[in-house]
């Protein structure tokens, strides 16, 4: 069964992928770019640590392989630390 049997005629309209596709900044989601980034420069400039540099490098990457992974994983962390546990028996 082709998509368009699948709505009635009329009933259809095309959504451009960048509004379902989230926000991405050196491939990672838009908040959480800005607040690495600002929080790895923090801790070089302010502590002259340079040796973090390479750490942050590795970091990032690995958050990027998450954001491939699943785009949406910072609302899915959101939800289960919002989510109380007092449900459980």
């Amino acid at each position: 069964m082709s998509d368009r049997r699948q709505h009635p005629e009329g009933f259809s309209a095309p959504v451009h992928a960048s509004l379902v596709a989230p926000i991405l900044v050196v491939g990672l989601p838009r908040s959480i770019a800005f607040l690495y980034w600002t929080v790895v420069a923090a801790l070089i400039i302010g502590m002259h640590q340079l040796w973090l540099l390479p750490l942050a490098l590795l970091g990032h990457w690995g958050l990027v392989r998450l954001t491939r992974f699943d785009p949406h994983f910072l609302a899915v962390i959101r939800a289960g630390l919002r989510h109380t546990k007092d449900k459980y028996p």
